[in-house]
């Protein structure tokens, strides 16, 4: 009886790694620059009513700034600094592309985002 109990403990615990691992994965820990500057425009499509034309410009952003980070990954450089330039380009790039109020509320929610994964209530994967 003792054993059955121990074996069914370490199946659930196993079930729920599992669980938790692909979660995780879907959420584009290890998705190609291709997937997440799809995915990060698709967020702003919706978010801002982005034209066709701003959409194609704003892909290729998110495109570049991808390939940015995941080369500064793989260099060693200084994250921070890295990530910082690299975000630091980003906005000025969308800030060209976007309308005066699609900017401000891009920046809020950027704002937003910032605040909730400070607060530790963010829930996100700090990987990305």
């Amino acid at each position: 009886m003792k054993t059955r109990k121990i074996v069914m403990l370490t199946m659930l615990f196993t079930v729920l790694s599992m669980v938790v691992a692909l979660a995780q994965g879907q959420r584009g820990g290890n998705a190609s620059p291709e997937e997440r500057a799809t995915r990060m425009t698709d967020r702003l499509k919706t978010s801002l009513k982005l034209t066709d034309e701003q959409v194609a410009k704003v892909h290729a952003v998110y495109l570049q700034m991808s390939k940015d980070m995941a080369a500064a990954r793989e260099s060693g450089e200084d994250m921070r600094t890295s990530m910082q330039t690299i975000m630091a380009k980003q906005d000025a790039e969308l800030q060209k592309i976007l309308t005066p109020e699609q900017y401000k509320i891009y920046q809020d929610g950027r704002k937003q985002q910032m605040q909730t994964r400070f607060n530790g209530s963010g829930g996100g994967n700090p990987s990305n």
